[in-house]
């Protein structure tokens, strides 16, 4: 499972540089968020802020994707 590439496919266009700046969405390296906020804020969203990905992604993709950030070096503080 290709994290990254999921990644840059559904979450690139709000989480800039590969998530490792802000942009639309806000930078996701170095979050201190737990897996599981993770997990769920991809699965169901934020009104107003992010689409629910729930019906797009399976839980294995879903895990992919929170590995890929949980991987990504907090290069812009």
């Amino acid at each position: 499972m290709d994290g990254e590439k999921l990644f840059a496919t559904s979450c690139g266009w709000c989480h800039q540089d590969g998530g490792r700046a802000a942009g639309r969405g806000p930078k996701l390296a170095g979050s201190d968020r737990t897996d599981e906020y993770l997990l769920n804020r991809i699965r169901v969203g934020k009104e107003g802020a992010m689409p629910a990905f729930a019906g797009s992604f399976s839980e294995p993709q879903l895990r992919a994707i929170v590995a890929y950030i949980r991987s990504l070096k907090d290069t812009h503080p």
